[in-house]
């Protein structure tokens, strides 16, 4: 699957890596679909604000936090560096 498959909410948003046949199919399908625009449209801005920089960052920052405490408690505070 394509990169966007684990940004897919629906079906007509999946395609193979490099079907360019089926990409242009699911561009003409949504564009014959303006309804289904309108009805995606918010869900996919709202999964979108989970990808902000701002909070990439801080799932970061919560990630390193947690490996020096795993490391801490697995060696001791004595090993810092």
């Amino acid at each position: 699957m394509s990169a966007p498959s684990q940004f897919a909410l629906c079906g007509e948003s999946l395609f193979e890596a490099g079907d360019d046949e089926r990409l242009a199919e699911l561009i003409d399908w949504w564009l014959d679909h303006p309804e289904k625009i309108a009805e995606w449209s918010p869900r996919y801005a709202a999964e979108g604000m989970g990808d902000h920089v701002e909070k990439c960052a801080e799932r970061f920052a919560a990630m390193l936090e947690e490996a020096i405490a795993d490391d801490l408690s697995a060696y001791g505070e004595e090993v810092r560096s």
